[in-house]
């Protein structure tokens, strides 16, 4: 919910759980969307402040979320990415 926009200016703490669902999604554009929401969540807790965030996931290795912790989104890979022409290739015979 913060991270839609919302601007609840006493926030402390953010907690994203399950961050990398959206990392198992079939979308060759899946990591810079886990980064852009832990990214948007970590940039509105604290505005007042000292600020907090925790991240649940199962998979704390992904590139995505390292580069959020890190908030380095120069290595990441994507920025402006075009689809692989290759995943979307498909012939369709008939008579």
């Amino acid at each position: 919910m913060v991270a839609k926009g919302h601007d609840f200016p006493d926030v402390t703490l953010g907690v994203v759980l399950d961050a990398d669902a959206t990392l198992r999604f079939p979308d060759f554009r899946a990591e810079e969307r886990t980064f852009a929401l832990i990214a948007q969540l970590a940039g509105r807790v604290g505005r007042g402040g000292d600020g907090r965030v925790l991240v649940q996931t199962i998979a704390p290795e992904a590139r995505a979320i390292v580069h959020a912790a890190r908030h380095d989104q120069r290595r990441l890979p994507g920025g402006g990415a075009r689809a692989p022409s290759g995943a979307l290739l498909s012939a369709v015979l008939g008579t």
